[in-house]
């Protein structure tokens, strides 16, 4: 009976106050959330874990630099295109829940492969408390929150604190990204306790983020495996 009477108020809500597709703008029907059939099955999939040992495009971006295990991204980014409004509705209209439904499409394109690899724990790179306290969440914790439940990982966000403020990284120069991240995140000692993690972002556009954040947890557990799943590579 309250089953019922919850599917009769969700098909009202939705005749009074019908969801759109944040990409076409389209009328959702009651079984889609987000983005419209037609939408999500053209955004720009990467593919990236049918590669089967050649690198793909984000483990190639790290080349020289840091040593991963695997590198994911789920989406290229498509400027003025539907990346781009995924990427804008996570981390500035507050739709954390569209972070969270990506997230889940990512683990369970990446379970056989986080098992393969024997992944023990997903870490989202962290935001500074003030820049969370000001967008209400982290994009990447949401993200990694959908990864865990469908991939099985576990997720910790207490083992990397981001203990400086930083400009947004969007309009610098890589070598202005890296100045940006100098003694930016400081690393746990517990993090010792695990063998292969994988880190969360939202977007890889020079990967100076995730160097940094890598160079600073080697300095505390050198053997560590670490490997890199993204929403986008720009």
């Amino acid at each position: 009976m309250l089953r019922s009477i919850k599917r009769i108020s969700a098909d009202l809500r939705h005749l009074v106050f019908p969801d759109a597709c944040l990409s076409c703008s389209c009328e959702l029907s009651r079984e889609e959330k987000h983005l419209c059939t037609e939408c999500l099955t053209t955004l720009p999939i990467t593919n990236m874990e049918r590669f089967e040992g050649d690198a793909t495009p984000l483990e190639k971006l790290f080349w020289g630099r840091i040593p991963l295990v695997f590198a994911y991204a789920h989406l290229f980014f498509q400027k003025k295109g539907a990346s781009q409004k995924i990427l804008f509705n996570i981390k500035y209209t507050n739709n954390k829940h569209l972070a969270v439904f990506l997230g889940e499409n990512i683990g369970s394109v990446l379970k056989d492969s986080m098992e393969k690899t024997k992944v023990d724990l997903l870490i989202p790179v962290p935001l500074h408390h003030r820049k969370k306290f000001i967008r209400g969440y982290n994009q990447s914790e949401e993200l990694g929150k959908g990864i865990s439940s469908t991939s099985g990982v576990n997720m910790r966000t207490d083992l990397i604190l981001r203990r400086r403020f930083t400009e947004t990284q969007t309009k610098k120069s890589r070598f202005e990204r890296w100045g940006n991240l100098d003694n930016a995140f400081q690393v746990s000692q517990d993090i010792q306790s695990y063998q292969h993690l994988v880190l969360v972002d939202d977007v890889a556009t020079t990967g100076a983020t995730i160097e940094q954040l890598v160079l600073e947890i080697r300095k505390v557990h050198p053997e560590v495996q670490l490997s890199v799943v993204t929403l986008a590579l720009a």
